[in-house]
């Protein structure tokens, strides 16, 4: 996804310099643009400048039909047959290494100014925000067709594969982009680019589950900026992330003596944690596990049978559906007590009962979902109920807001409901 910051846009664009755009014919021998040439490149700039003013003022489809489309139009026209490979760059140091990886090749290359580049690098953000995704990418990869060493181009190319979760291209992008900052950005543009790319390289490595190479590379954003608040709030949460793990760390499994399941200290990704047995001062409310996916979910396992004597045996019995009612109404009034602007109500809520088949029993499964907004951030909840060994089981799960990838919690109630009906040998 390309980035919706309109002050990093025209930062990026007011580093365009379009005075030294030079050609090679086969040798290492620079000519100078034409005066002609540079008269052009100054009218596309005035129109790309016109362009980013509109798409700062929400007028992206405007800028797209009036501005920047006319400017890759002009360009495609005068370059667009050539029998030279073109490059367009920002820098002098950018356009001589083009100059010059063309010469090892043995390529004919012309250097243009930087406008043609980023023109298609903004029809591909205009696309983003006009909800044209699929589009969108071609144009980036113009982009970069033109300036393989762009620091922006890189970064948002990186931001693609972090899209798609690969982890390891996205990685070797962002790197390929703090390199091309430190190389070939503008003095007024370079620090930006920087912090931009260090902050996309340290998002893997948290993703990587490489917390300490992700706190380094934030303290060098803030090294780089001290006023960096994205930096500092991904800092905080990575910080958080290790204490987590630190505390987790000497975890035992629990034994739940009433049904003999052993709840283990790790399961699909989750480490456990508090453990409350809330039997003793509320008799019927049995015992409550804490599990967590570092900066991804919190769940709550509750074993209990509620005070129902006899306990039914399927979760479709009526006095569990009045039960379900209750757990639903205490989510909400949860959602709705949390304070500050953005706390809301549940926007929807999805309910169907489903049969889970599992290679020991069937289980009449509950569920529902919920959309939440904490601190005015969209996150949910999901809630499973299911009867299993004279006990009814209830699986709270919630997304945490920080959690920017994964969406569903259905491994770990999958192995739960395992846990739940496995049978001892005494059995």
């Amino acid at each position: 996804m390309l980035v919706k910051n309109s002050v990093f846009l025209i930062c990026a664009l007011g580093a365009l310099n379009v005075g030294w755009g030079q050609n090679v014919p086969n040798s290492n021998t620079p000519s100078s643009v034409s005066s002609s040439d540079a008269a052009e490149d100054n009218k596309q700039v005035l129109l790309i400048n016109e362009a980013a003013r509109l798409i700062a003022a929400g007028k992206a489809q405007e800028a797209l039909n009036n501005y920047i489309d006319k400017v890759i139009d002009a360009y495609e026209t005068k370059y667009g047959n050539s029998k030279v490979k073109i490059y367009s760059a920002r820098t002098q140091t950018e356009s001589l290494l083009y100059l010059l990886e063309a010469g090892i090749h043995k390529e004919n290359a012309k250097v243009v100014s930087a406008v043609w580049s980023e023109a298609f690098f903004l029809k591909s953000y205009v696309l983003i925000e006009l909800k044209r995704p699929q589009e969108a990418a071609q144009f980036l990869d113009r982009a970069l067709e033109l300036s393989p060493h762009n620091s922006q181009f890189l970064s948002e190319l990186g931001n693609r594969y972090k899209t798609e979760k690969n982890w390891t291209k996205a990685l070797e992008t962002y790197q390929k982009a703090e390199e091309s900052a430190k190389s070939f950005s503008a003095v007024e543009s370079k620090n930006l680019e920087l912090g931009r790319a260090w902050r996309g390289e340290a998002f893997v490595y948290v993703e990587q589950g490489r917390l300490d190479e992700a706190e380094a590379t934030y303290l060098k954003c803030l090294e780089l900026s001290s006023s960096d608040s994205s930096a500092t709030r991904e800092l905080n949460y990575v910080r958080g992330l290790k204490a987590k793990k630190a505390a987790l760390k000497d975890a035992i499994p629990y034994t739940h003596i009433p049904t003999g399941v052993v709840f283990p200290t790790e399961i699909q990704g989750y480490q456990i944690g508090q453990i409350n047995n809330l039997e003793a001062s509320q008799p019927g409310q049995g015992v409550k596990i804490n599990y967590t996916n570092p900066g991804k979910f919190d769940a709550d396992i509750t074993v209990f049978n509620a005070g129902i004597v006899p306990l039914p045996i399927s979760a479709n019995d009526p006095k569990i559906q009045i039960l379900r009612d209750q757990e639903v109404e205490s989510i909400l009034k949860s959602a709705r007590s949390v304070s500050g602007l953005g706390a809301t109500l549940s926007r929807k809520t999805m309910r169907k009962d489903a049969t889970w088949p599992n290679p020991n029993e069937k289980v009449d499964l509950l569920y529902d979902a919920f959309i939440v907004y904490p601190q005015g951030s969209a996150t949910n909840d999901n809630l499973f109920i299911w009867i299993s060994k004279g006990f009814i089981w209830k699986l709270h799960v919630t997304r945490n807001v920080e959690n920017r990838t994964d969406v569903s919690p259905v491994s770990l109630l999958k192995s739960m409901i395992d846990l739940s009906t496995v049978r001892r040998v005494a059995e």
